[in-house]
């Protein structure tokens, strides 16, 4: 299968790297492969793939050290049926594509809808963004999850640094709450673990910015750890990114805040 992709998405004009070689046990990757690598738009996931001992394993080890800086997202494309759990932390991560029909048609129609889109990851270069946008790297394949796409990008933006974090020192623990309501003990525990290598977060635990979120709380009638978000961007000229339609539409109108939906 992954042959016949290599031939479609050739004629569709895209720039793809297949290696036919087979890896010797002990042999290390050549420089060329592991360069393509690291500059890897795709994951093609099947069982096979994502079985241990697998060089492919190997070769997502190879992208995963590199996360902090790598040149683009990896798009994990779903091309037969896999068990969720027997996929790597480091793909559920990601919002996972499931081709429906002409996988090479809609893999390219992807990776360019990827590429070309001028969002907010172009305009915006410092955010703070809610645990209810961070979430949704880690609940890929969640359907009460809506704009996982959207949130992903953002986290694009980080890792190729068009974006920097800022964020309050509730925003980890609070990650951690809702994974751990959401997912096994020991992936909620990987999850949080990926999300430290992440290089270009900030936490910023600047007095200034509790006291305009407890002028907030009261203001708005609204939790703290909300507002302490929304403060910390408005104390430092970023722009807030939430999912919470409540909380967006109490405090709109008082600028530096934007929903993920309208993204």
């Amino acid at each position: 299968m992954a042959e016949s992709l290599f031939h479609e998405l050739k004629n569709t004009g895209r720039q793809v790297f297949f290696d036919k070689s087979r890896l010797e046990p002990g042999k290390p990757f050549s420089p060329k492969i592991q360069a393509e690598i690291l500059a890897c738009e795709l994951f093609l996931i099947t069982p096979d793939s994502v079985a241990e001992g697998r060089c492919t394993r190997t070769e997502l080890r190879i992208a995963r050290d590199q996360w902090a800086s790598p040149p683009g997202i990896v798009l994990p494309v779903m091309l037969e049926d896999t068990p969720i759990e027997a996929i790597p932390t480091f793909l559920k991560s990601r919002h996972i594509f499931r081709p429906e029909g002409n996988a090479a048609a809609e893999i390219a129609r992807r990776t360019a809808v990827r590429q070309c889109r001028v969002g907010p990851t172009r305009t915006m270069t410092k955010l703070v963004l809610d645990a209810s946008v961070a979430v949704k790297w880690f609940l890929p394949d969640t359907s009460d999850e809506a704009d996982t796409p959207v949130a992903c990008e953002l986290l694009g933006g980080v890792k190729d640094g068009r974006i920097t974090l800022l964020q309050p020192p509730q925003w980890k623990p609070e990650l951690a709450a809702v994974l751990v309501r959401r997912l096994p003990a020991a992936r909620a525990s990987e999850s949080i673990d990926d999300l430290s290598l992440i290089v270009g977060i900030t936490i910023d635990d600047r007095p200034s910015s509790y006291r305009l979120a407890i002028e907030l709380s009261a203001t708005l009638d609204h939790h703290l750890f909300d507002t302490l978000y929304h403060a910390l961007a408005l104390d430092t000229g970023a722009m807030f990114v939430t999912a919470d339609t409540r909380y967006h539409r109490k405090a709109t109108h008082l600028g530096g805040i934007a929903l993920l939906s309208d993204l």
